[in-house]
């Protein structure tokens, strides 16, 4: 346990040297990981998945708040549905404009959560984030965390949905945005898995505030068990 401790002090020292270059480095690497995640569950239009336009923005959101970054991933997200289905890019525009107002109004230097649990859970490894987040953050990371698993299950019913065959009808516009709506509202997986996250991120953080001996140690293990329970 020792050297686990001097090695983090040691990582935190260096970290804390060399932030003004690690910091945009680490933030490029992570903007090009999010949006080629965009772009391998919704690239439909090849002109934005190009590698310059790629880096470029990757770039911009090396030097920007996250903030930032996750709105560039919500304008690439937009254009990639407009360029296959006009008409499903507009509710896709309400749906994420309200999780971007949302994410923006309590919780705007936590982008980086929002835009992890996405390529984390094509990872199959999403149940990681909340325990982080109940060791390093607060409950009002519970925000963050339930807009990233939307946009997840978002993809998902965008994938279905470009399927639809769409004609100019009012009736068949109807069916487009009922399937969508429902989708999500009515997504059962979604709903106990926010529950479950929001769970784990609680348990997490009062357990490691509590005064005792090994308190973060007993936290990681009962945000951890409260994740296998709920998903059991």
């Amino acid at each position: 346990m020792l050297q686990l401790l001097e090695f983090r002090e040691r990582v935190k020292n260096f970290y804390q040297r060399y932030d003004a270059y690690l910091l945009p480095i680490i933030k490029f690497i992570f903007a090009f990981i999010a949006f080629q995640t965009i772009n391998r569950e919704i690239g439909y239009d090849d002109r934005l998945k190009s590698l310059p336009i790629i880096l470029g923005i990757s770039l911009l959101s090396a030097f920007t708040p996250s903030a930032v970054m996750v709105l560039l991933a919500a304008i690439i997200s937009i254009l990639h549905v407009y360029f296959i289905s006009p008409i499903l890019s507009i509710i896709i525009i309400v749906i994420l404009m309200i999780l971007y107002l949302l994410f923006a109004r309590y919780t705007p230097r936590q982008g980086y959560v929002l835009l992890a649990l996405p390529i984390l859970f094509m990872l199959k490894i999403p149940y990681i984030i909340p325990v982080l987040l109940g060791l390093v953050s607060t409950p009002i990371a519970m925000i963050p965390t339930i807009c990233g698993v939307i946009i997840y299950f978002l993809f998902q019913i965008i994938k279905t949905a470009v399927a639809m065959q769409v004609n100019i009808s009012v009736e068949d516009i109807i069916q487009l945005y009922t399937h969508v709506i429902d989708s999500l509202t009515r997504n059962r997986q979604m709903i106990m898995t926010i529950v479950i996250f929001a769970l784990i991120i609680m348990v997490t953080y009062f357990i490691r505030k509590m005064s005792f001996d090994y308190a973060f140690e007993i936290s990681i293990l009962a945000g951890g068990l409260t994740g296998i329970l709920g998903f059991l």
